[in-house]
């Protein structure tokens, strides 16, 4: 019998003993309470927007734009799982490619959608990365690759574009297109 484990029949009795009153229901209310002062703010901010105007706007989209967000989009979860096999690699436990891309999936889903990328996608990567046998000071190591590459990628492409250009973008746009010269304006100007 391990000495430092209590016996199994003995960890759901302390469990309810700690769960009981409000500290029982502390946790369900505070996010009923999230999600009521969310859905308040969202009727507020989105009282004036009528669903009528919203696809009448939509429809003057371009079939052709449509598509290439929706490809790019693909695009960009096609190559997220690329961060996390440079990562793993760099720590010297290489993991199939098809688990990986599978984990960095769930990964990248939950920490765009949820926000708190480090804790939201780190949980998942640890929950995946851990059931694989890699140890916490392994997964520390590989997170931390994963957040330096993804950052440097990311402010990359800016910082380039403007370097090349010799003027800083203006507030609006992010880079130039390479030949042309025309200023690339972001999504919600097309």
């Amino acid at each position: 019998m391990d000495i430092d484990r209590p016996p199994a029949a003995s960890v759901p009795a302390v469990l309810a003993v700690k769960r009981g009153g409000l500290a029982r229901w502390a946790g369900p209310t505070l996010v009923l309470v999230i999600i009521t002062l969310s859905g308040w703010v969202l009727h507020r901010e989105l009282g004036a927007v009528h669903y009528q105007a919203l696809a009448e706007q939509f429809h003057l989209i371009s079939g052709t734009r449509i598509a290439l967000a929706i490809g790019l989009a693909l695009a960009a979860y096609a190559i997220l799982p690329g961060y996390d096999l440079i990562a793993l690699h760099a720590i010297g436990r290489p993991i199939p490619a098809h688990r990986v891309a599978f984990s960095s999936f769930i990964a990248y889903a939950l920490s765009q959608t949820l926000g708190f990328p480090l804790l939201t996608g780190g949980s998942v990567r640890y929950r995946f990365w851990s059931t694989w046998g890699l140890d916490s000071a392994e997964i520390a190591a590989a997170m931390g690759y994963v957040m330096v590459t993804f950052t440097s990628a990311s402010w990359r492409w800016p910082v380039l574009c403007s370097w090349r250009n010799r003027n800083p973008p203006p507030p609006c746009s992010i880079c130039r297109f390479p030949r042309s010269g025309r200023w690339v304006p972001p999504a919600w100007e097309w």
